[in-house]
């Protein structure tokens, strides 16, 4: 008998999911910017105008925002006579981000800010004033609080996804995963996002964002950050982080992170199941379709 009650408790705790913290990143995790929106912002008359008379090469620096951190660096050099400090902090294109971008990040500079020490100066050496007045048009469209809100949508599935998480309880408190985020986000930004989509965000207990924190990913300090957080509440309870960028997850990975480099919200789901993190109802369901019929 005791043998049937033993065997019957360790299938039960096969099935179970691993109780863990989820952390999740934001931009390219929980929102994607919203092509449409982004094109129809840059689309007045002041830049078609603009538009008509530049090369290819250079509209693809403008798409891929090479040509606003030349500028940028370019700026920051003309003013400080220093090189580019960052060499960590990379966008979501895998671009390093200049200075005054990471100062944003970080807390200590607002875009109205750079938008006015920008008009403010020359254009730096290699630029003219058609330039500058281009890079803070795309700063105030693009990355103003009220702006960036615009072109920002949930990722597609991303709620669902959430929520499954959720899902799963701890046998022994009798509460959920609890979903942390851990984003390189102004906090200004990072708000109005909250207010926005509030079915997102209120799942959250715990935010670490880089305005606040004033340091940002991949930095090491802001993961021991999480993990030190983590270890005070939970012990040594399963952590695991999901980020898009593969510098951010190999970075928490050196520092003592489970991490996930998210590519698609199947991956994603799927490298959960295979930590046994999540349930893995779908996958039995096809199996059980496999199997019927392989039978007939």
């Amino acid at each position: 008998m005791r043998k049937k009650i033993l065997l019957a408790t360790m299938i039960i705790n096969c099935a179970q999911p691993l109780f863990a913290t989820f952390v999740f990143d934001v931009g390219g995790v929980l929102l994607n910017t919203d092509t449409a929106a982004a094109k129809k912002i840059l689309s007045g008359d002041l830049m078609r105008d603009w538009f008509a008379h530049w090369s290819p090469t250079r509209m693809k620096q403008i798409a891929n925002r090479q040509f606003l951190y030349n500028y940028l660096h370019a700026r920051r050099s003309a003013q400080t006579g220093l090189e580019p400090q960052n060499k960590l902090v990379c966008d979501d294109k895998k671009q390093l981000m200049p200075d005054d971008l990471c100062d944003w990040l970080n807390g200590t500079l607002e875009i109205e800010q750079l938008v006015e020490k920008i008009n403010k100066q020359p254009a730096p050496k290699g630029f003219n004033d058609t330039d500058k007045k281009l890079v803070c048009v795309i700063l105030e469209k693009t990355m103003l609080p009220e702006s960036m809100l615009a072109i920002m949508q949930p990722a597609k599935g991303i709620l669902k996804l959430l929520q499954e998480c959720q899902r799963i309880i701890d046998p022994s408190t009798g509460k959920p995963h609890e979903l942390w985020l851990l984003s390189n986000h102004n906090k200004r930004n990072l708000e109005l996002l909250r207010t926005k989509f509030p079915e997102i965000f209120s799942l959250f207990t715990r935010v670490f964002v880089s305005g606040e924190l004033g340091m940002s990913k991949p930095h090491p300090a802001i993961y021991q950050q999480v993990l030190n957080a983590h270890r005070e509440k939970f012990g040594n309870q399963s952590i695991v982080l999901i980020d898009d960028q593969p510098e951010n997850t190999r970075a928490g990975r050196k520092n003592g992170l489970d991490c996930i480099t998210h590519s698609t919200l199947a991956n994603t789901q799927r490298e959960l199941q295979l930590r046994k993190m999540l349930n893995n109802d779908a996958k039995e369901k096809e199996d059980n379709i496999n199997e019927t019929a392989t039978k007939k």
